[in-house]
């Protein structure tokens, strides 16, 4: 499993804080876990768009180049909906807790260095 989390650091926070920042929300979030009910409106919410986008074939191409950009057999692909709808919130509590377990998160900064200045 994978948790990807972008954010951008506001010019008066050090990066260092933003990180630390989400690492807790992270550690808190496998803590508490997600509802029942916020995982079933997840799974309708991931199926009603899933169906919109294989109404527009601009959409449908280009989920398919990324699936096989990511190496993973197209049957795969097929078969993502279904796995979806079969998650269960057990499921997405292992998966949190996993995630959260120490030697599990990587973070790193990607900032041009702040420019010094002189007096």
């Amino acid at each position: 499993f994978k948790l990807t989390i972008g954010a951008v650091v506001a010019p008066d926070v050090a990066p260092e804080q933003l990180l630390a920042g989400i690492e807790r929300y992270v550690d808190e979030l496998a803590s508490a876990g997600i509802s029942d009910g916020t995982i079933a409106r997840l799974k309708t919410r991931f199926a009603e768009s899933a169906a919109n986008a294989d109404q527009d074939p601009a959409q449908v191409y280009s989920r398919l180049i990324a699936w096989l950009a990511s190496r993973e057999p197209y049957g795969d692909l097929a078969q993502w909906p279904e796995h979806v709808a079969a998650v269960t919130p057990g499921d997405v509590a292992t998966a949190l807790r996993g995630i959260s377990s120490p030697g599990r998160t990587v973070t790193g900064i990607f900032a041009s260095p702040r420019a010094e200045t002189r007096p």
